[in-house]
C-alpha cells in the first residue's frame, strides 16, 4: 500500500483491509491486539484506552483491520471511492446521488413538468438512504466505545463475542460518559488529514458538511474537500463532493466549470453519479457549450451501472430525440429499468407510455398500475393522473370520489393542475359536496402559481359572487393575470369590463385590444363581440364589413348569437349583399340552437314568405318554441295565430292567455289587443280595461297603439329581432 512519505497508513489503510475482508459474511479470526490495547479490552479502562491511542492511534488502528468488531457489512463499501480495494474496478452500486424518486431526475414536458436535473448528490446529503460513507462516524467506530464495552463484559465474566457497532455510537458514547475518548479521536484523524491523509481528510469535511459535532460550515467542508480530490490516488467520491460543492455553490463561490473538471475526473473513474451529473451538465449548457450527445453518453455509461436517475434522464433523450434518434420504444425500455428499480419519476413517464402508446400497445390498465406505484411514492403528478383516470374512466372504473382523493394528494403536494381540479370538484359538486367557498380556496391556491385557468375560475367566481361577495376589481386582477398568460376566455372577459367599466375605468379601445387577442385564437364569444365593436364604431371606426367578417368566424363554430345576427345582416343588407334566402339559413341554424330570438325571426320569415315559402304552420311552431322561452314578441304573435287561427285551430282562451303573458311583460302591441278585447266585453263600465291598457301602451311611446293596433299585426322579421347588443362573457 502506497502513502505519503511521513504518513502513517492510517484510516486508508484500514479501510481498504475492511473492503478487501468483507466480501464474506463470516466473522474473520480476530487479530492479536497490542498489550494496551488487551489491557484496556480486559479492564476496560478509559485511561488505558486513550493512552494506546495518543502512541499512535491512526497507525495501531491498522493493525487491527477490523477484526474482532463485529463491524457492519454496510461499510464495506469504504475502498477507495467506488472501486473495489483489490482490483481497481469500478463498484457500479456506491454512488452518492439522491435516491430514485428525488426531484431531481427528468420528467415528461407534455405533462407540464419541464426536463431538469438538479447537480446530483443533494438528495444523498440525507441521513436517510444516503449509499455514500459518512467518515464522520468512524471515530466513534473505531474508538474504544466497543472494546470498552468488550473489556466490561471481561470484567463481568461475560462472553467477549464480538460485538455490532450502535447504529447511534455517538449517542451511546453521550451515555457512558466518553468524552475525552471522543475528543483524543478528533484530535488524531485531524492530526491525520493535517499528513495528507485522504480518507482523514475526508471526515472534517463531513462533519463541517453535516454539522455534526461542530458548527455546520460549508466552506470549510469545501476546503477539505479540495485538499483530498487534489491527492493521487483519490477516491473518485471526493471528486464528484467537490464538483457538488462549486456545482451548488456550497462554501465556494458557485462556479460550473470548475463542477464539470471534478465531475468529469469522478466520472471517468466510472463514479455513476458523478457521470450523471456531467450528463446534466451538457444537457443544460452549465460549465461546458449544451451538447445533448454527450449528455446522452454520459446518462447512457451511469445509467449502465444501473443509477435509476440516469436511465430515466436516458429514456427521456430517447423521447424528444435529444443527443440521440428518437425512439419511443427505447424510451419505454429505459423508463421501464429506472421503473423496476422503483424510481417515481420513470414509473410515471412509463404509465405515460402506455396511456399515450408511445413505444408500447396503449393500455390505459398498465397506465394506472404505473401511475398509482409512483403516486404511492409521493409522486404529484402521477397522483394528477391517476385522479383524471378515475374522472375519465381510463383503465379503471369511472369514480369522481377517488378521483377528487387523489386530486386532493397531489393538490396538498403543491401541484397547480390538481389543485384546480381539486377546486373544480367541488365548483361542480363531482366527488364531493357543492362547495363555492372551497373551490374558491383551491382556485386560488392555483392561481397564486401561475395557473392561467384557476386564475379565470376565479375571476368567475368574484365576477358573480360566489364563494365570497362579488367583486369586479377582483375579478378584473384575475382575469388580466390570466389574460397576459394568452388564456382567451379571460382576454375576452377582461375586455367585456373594459366596455362595461365594471371594476375598471370604461375604455373601448382596451375592450377591443382584448377582444381581438382572444378572437385571434378563435374564441368565439370574443370574435362575436370584436363584431359588435365594429358594427356600433365602439372602439373602432363603424365598419360593417368587418363586422360580417368577425361574426362569420364566430358562426361558422356554431355561435348561436353570431348566427342569428349575421342572418339579420342579410336580411338588412349591411356588409353585404342583402339576401333574404342567406338570413334564413342563419336564424335556422341559431334556431335549431334554441335561440329564441331567431326562432321568432324565423317564424317572421314563414309568416311573410320572405327568404322561403309561406306556412303558417311552421310560423305558428316557431313562435310557440320561442313563447315558451318567454320571448314576448313570439307570445304577442302566437296569441294572435290562436285569435285567428293561423297555422293552429282557433282559439279565444288560448289568444288572451298568450297575449296576457305578452302584455305582462311589456309588450305594447299585446296590451292594445287586450284592450280591443276587454273593450267589446267591458262596454258597461266605458272600457275601463281596455283604456288602461291604452294608455300603458301609449307611455311605451308605440306611435301606432292609441290609434291602430291592429296595423302592427303582421310585422316581419327586422327591428325587435335584434338581439341585445350588450357584451358576451365567456
Amino acid at each position: 500500500m502506497t502513502t505519503r512519505p511521513g504518513a502513517s497508513p492510517g484510516f486508508r489503510g484500514l479501510l481498504a483491509g475492511w473492503a478487501a475482508g468483507a466480501e464474506s459474511e463470516r466473522p474473520r479470526a480476530a487479530t492479536p491486539a497490542p498489550p494496551a490495547l488487551a489491557r484496556a479490552r480486559r479492564q476496560g479502562s478509559v485511561t488505558d484506552a486513550v493512552a494506546w491511542l495518543s502512541s499512535g492511534a491512526a497507525s495501531r488502528m491498522a493493525e487491527l483491520g477490523g477484526a474482532g468488531l463485529g463491524l457492519p457489512l454496510g461499510y464495506s463499501q469504504l475502498g477507495t471511492a467506488g472501486r473495489n480495494a483489490e482490483t481497481g474496478e469500478p463498484r457500479p452500486g456506491v454512488y452518492a446521488a439522491g435516491p430514485p424518486g428525488s426531484d431531481q431526475a427528468a420528467r415528461r414536458p407534455e405533462e407540464g413538468v419541464a426536463f431538469s436535473a438538479d447537480l446530483g448528490g443533494q438528495a444523498g446529503d440525507s441521513e436517510e438512504g444516503r449509499e455514500d460513507i459518512d467518515f464522520a462516524r468512524l471515530p466513534d467506530v473505531f474508538s474504544l466505545l466497543s472494546l470498552v464495552s468488550a473489556g466490561e463484559g471481561a470484567a463481568e465474566g461475560r462472553s467477549q463475542a464480538p460485538l455490532r457497532v450502535p447504529k447511534k455510537p455517538r449517542a451511546v458514547a453521550r451515555r457512558r460518559n466518553l468524552p475525552e475518548v471522543r475528543a483524543e479521536l478528533k484530535r488524531c484523524c485531524r492530526e491525520e488529514a493535517g499528513q495528507g491523509g485522504v480518507a482523514a481528510q475526508y471526515e472534517p469535511a463531513g462533519r463541517y458538511r453535516h454539522g455534526r459535532g461542530t458548527d455546520k460550515g460549508e466552506v470549510k467542508a469545501a476546503e477539505w474537500y479540495a485538499q483530498a480530490a487534489e491527492q493521487e490516488p483519490v477516491a473518485a467520491q471526493f471528486q464528484f463532493q467537490l464538483g457538488n460543492s462549486y456545482g451548488l455553490g456550497r462554501g465556494v463561490k458557485q462556479d460550473y466549470a470548475r463542477a464539470v473538471v471534478w465531475y468529469t475526473r469522478a466520472a471517468e473513474q466510472g463514479y455513476a453519479a458523478a457521470q450523471y451529473n456531467l450528463g446534466v451538465c451538457y444537457g443544460q449548457g452549465q460549465g461546458v457549450a449544451q451538447d445533448y450527445a454527450r449528455a446522452a453518453e454520459w446518462y447512457r455509461r451511469a445509467a449502465d451501472q444501473g443509477h435509476a436517475t440516469a436511465q430515466s434522464s436516458l429514456g427521456l433523450c430517447y423521447e424528444q430525440g435529444r443527443g440521440v434518434k428518437q425512439d419511443y420504444a427505447r424510451a419505454a425500455e429505459w423508463y421501464r429499468r429506472a421503473a423496476a428499480r422503483g424510481h417515481a419519476v420513470a414509473q410515471y413517464n412509463l404509465g405515460v407510455c402506455y396511456a399515450q402508446g408511445q413505444g408500447v400497445k396503449q393500455d390505459y390498465a398498465r397506465a394506472v398500475i404505473w401511475y398509482r406505484r409512483a403516486a404511492e411514492q409521493g409522486e404529484a403528478t402521477a397522483q394528477y393522473n391517476l385522479g383524471v383516470c378515475y374522472e375519465q374512466g381510463q383503465g379503471v372504473r369511472q369514480d369522481a370520489a377517488r378521483a377528487a382523493e387523489w386530486y386532493r394528494r397531489a393538490a396538498a403536494r403543491g401541484h397547480a393542475a390538481a389543485q384546480y381540479n381539486l377546486g373544480a370538484c367541488y365548483d361542480q359538486g363531482q366527488g364531493v359536496q357543492q362547495d363555492y367557498a372551497r373551490a374558491v380556496f383551491w382556485y386560488r391556491r392555483a392561481a397564486e402559481q401561475g395557473e392561467a385557468i384557476a386564475q379565470y375560475y376565479l375571476g368567475v367566481r368574484y365576477d358573480q359572487g360566489q364563494g365570497g361577495r362579488q367583486d369586479c376589481t377582483q375579478a378584473v386582477l384575475w382575469y388580466r393575470r390570466a389574460a397576459e398568460q394568452g388564456h382567451a376566455a379571460a382576454q375576452n372577459n377582461l375586455g367585456v369590463h373594459c366596455a362595461q367599466g365594471q371594476g375598471v375605468g370604461q375604455d373601448y379601445a382596451q375592450a377591443v385590444l382584448w377582444y381581438r387577442r382572444a378572437a385571434e385564437q378563435g374564441h368565439a364569444a370574443a370574435q362575436y363581440n370584436l363584431g359588435v365593436c365594429y358594427d356600433q364604431g365602439q372602439g373602432v371606426e363603424q365598419d360593417y364589413a368587418q363586422a360580417v367578417l368577425w361574426y362569420r368566424r364566430a358562426a361558422a363554430q356554431g355561435h348561436a348569437t353570431t348566427q342569428l345576427q349575421l342572418g339579420l345582416k342579410y336580411a338588412l343588407g349591411e356588409g353585404v349583399v342583402q339576401d333574404q334566402t342567406a338570413a334564413v339559413e342563419w336564424y335556422t341554424r341559431a334556431a335549431e340552437q334554441g335561440n329564441a330570438v331567431a326562432q321568432y325571426c324565423l317564424a317572421g320569415c314563414f309568416k311573410s314568405g320572405m327568404g322561403v315559402d309561406q306556412d303558417e304552420a311552421q310560423a305558428a311552431r316557431w313562435y310557440k318554441l320561442a313563447a315558451e322561452q318567454s320571448h314576448a314578441g313570439a307570445q304577442r304573435e302566437l296569441g294572435l295565430c290562436y285569435e285567428h287561427g293561423t297555422g293552429v285551430a282557433s282559439s279565444r282562451a288560448l289568444a288572451v292567455q298568450w297575449l296576457t303573458r305578452a302584455a305582462e311583460q311589456g309588450d305594447a302591441e299585446a296590451q292594445c289587443r287586450l284592450g280591443c278585447y276587454d273593450s267589446e266585453t267591458d262596454m258597461a263600465s266605458g272600457g275601463a280595461r281596455a283604456v288602461e291598457l291604452h294608455t300603458e301602451a301609449a307611455e311605451q311611446l308605440d306611435e301606432h297603439a292609441a290609434s291602430a293596433p291592429g296595423d302592427l299585426f303582421g310585422r316581419g322579421p327586422g327591428r325587435e329581432a335584434e338581439p341585445p347588443r350588450g357584451c358576451v362573457l365567456a
